[in-house]
């Protein structure tokens, strides 16, 4: 195996080591503002953290994997980054139920696109087999739009400078992201087949 695959083999071995290490100290941080002042918001966002965890650490090998480091570090850094959030400000722009919903609305439909991929869900742009199905019938990146929706009722719950720069960045990234995996997987006919049947890659109607 060249020492350049082999590399981005380890790599794919350590990622969800090196997320549970950050989603310990994002544990931490959270657990310690709702031991002062209990959140629902805060909770579910690390409710919402969590699930993925799990599907990190549950996913399967890939068919193909890229081996574009830019590549690599986009994903790393639109999947870590949301584990930098901090606690919200509890001045919320919008009542808090109205956000709590929101966020529950994301979470499930980031859960349903994982669980219409079922272990086909990574964090580094692969070929791990097209799903065509489930949430996929609506948007090809439902799973960003969840994070989307989830990330946008932690803001208007309370507002932080830190989070709204670090949201805005991460916005980016994913939508970088989907142009990076966009382009791996159009060299499968499957691929292809989804982009006639689904024709929308984020917002339905517009992107």
């Amino acid at each position: 195996m060249p020492r350049r695959e082999r590399l981005f083999r380890f790599v794919f071995w350590l990622e969800p080591y090196g997320f549970l290490v950050l989603y310990g100290y994002f544990f931490f941080m959270f657990a310690l503002s709702f031991l002062g002042d209990p959140n629902p918001v805060d909770a579910l966002y690390v409710f919402d953290q969590t699930i993925l965890m799990i599907f990190i650490i549950t996913r399967r090998e890939a068919i193909e994997i890229t081996k574009r480091p830019m590549d690599c570090a986009i994903a790393l850094l639109a999947t870590f980054m949301p584990l930098l959030a901090v606690p919200n400000s509890g001045v919320n722009i919008i009542p808090e139920t109205a956000c709590i919903v929101m966020m529950l609305m994301g979470t499930l439909l980031h859960i349903f696109a994982k669980l219409s991929l079922r272990r086909s869900f990574g964090i580094l742009p692969a070929d791990r087999g097209i799903k065509s199905g489930g949430a996929y019938l609506f948007v090809r990146h439902p799973m960003y739009l969840g994070y989307i929706v989830v990330q946008v009722g932690m803001m208007l719950a309370g507002p932080v400078a830190w989070n709204i720069v670090l949201f805005a960045i991460i916005w980016s990234l994913y939508l970088w992201r989907i142009h990076i995996e966009e382009r791996l997987l159009r060299r499968s006919d499957d691929y292809q087949a989804l982009c006639i049947q689904t024709r929308y890659r984020l917002i339905p109607g517009l992107y």
